[in-house]
């Protein structure tokens, strides 16, 4: 029961990170931490390379993924 509760709770915050990454990413750009794995593909031939651009992200999207982060902490502490 208590091995179940922690692989739930790693899980939550793995979630609520890729959740904040996403949120403070701009729309047309990949994830920082997803930026090495798609060179290494477009590198290798498995993707398609592709112009990343991207309006910067607003000031609501900021918030929001900087509480998304707080929620992961407080889950990961609890």
């Amino acid at each position: 029961m208590a091995d179940a509760v922690q692989i739930a709770r790693v899980a939550a915050v793995v979630l609520l990170l890729a959740a904040a990454a996403l949120a403070a990413t701009p729309r047309g750009r990949m994830p920082l931490a997803l930026r090495g794995l798609w060179r290494v593909m477009r590198r290798d031939g498995a993707v398609a390379g592709g112009a990343q651009s991207g309006e910067p992200v607003g000031v609501a999207r900021r918030i929001l993924a900087f509480a998304l982060v707080i929620a992961a902490v407080g889950v990961a502490l609890a």
